[in-house]
């Protein structure tokens, strides 16, 4: 390649992508020393036109996960398996983070530079919800949400391994 030259692959390379974004941010969330009143933190995943993925799982502080697939999953009908506690720890003080109840409870579109809003049709909509210290705060996430709570559902998506359960069409958020 010439100097000079345009080099997508290294201009691909160069942005940091979801995944590098959430290890990063787990990486700091893991040196969150305080214990967290968060007892579960769920996800649901709704369906679209196409062949989204539609499933629900629920982690417990006690890294017991709950998986519920439903359609366009490899694993359809309810399972149970166990991640460990410092992975839930580590989604508790991700939550914490990005003060997830103080989040709107649900983003449907986006407003643009003029004030209008921006909105599409057909995406699957994502549900998270945290418990903590008797209060529950669910906030619906169909577009236009902050990127801190996308990062936060991929993350709840990783270190639940609902890739495991879904298999081949696993969403690419």
């Amino acid at each position: 390649m010439k100097i000079g030259q345009h080099n997508r692959d290294t201009e691909t390379l160069r942005r940091p992508t979801t995944r590098t974004i959430v290890v990063l941010l787990l990486a700091l969330t893991t040196c969150h020393t305080e214990p967290s009143e968060v007892t579960s933190i769920s996800l649901q995943r709704t369906a679209c036109f196409g062949i989204c993925p539609v499933y629900a799982v629920t982690i417990y502080s006690d890294g017991l996960v709950e998986f519920h697939g439903e359609r366009f999953v490899e694993s359809a009908g309810d399972f149970q398996y166990r991640i460990e506690q410092e992975d839930f720890a580590s989604l508790a003080a991700f939550a914490e983070q990005i003060d997830f109840f103080s989040l709107d409870t649900e983003y449907r579109y986006k407003t643009g530079p003029n004030g209008e809003r921006i909105a599409v049709s057909d995406l699957p909509s994502r549900i998270t919800t945290v418990e903590k210290a008797g209060e529950s705060k669910t906030v619906l996430n169909y577009f236009g949400g902050p990127e801190a709570l996308t990062a936060f559902e991929n993350l709840i998506d990783q270190l639940a391994r609902t890739a495991d359960r879904i298999g081949s069409t696993a969403p690419s958020l």
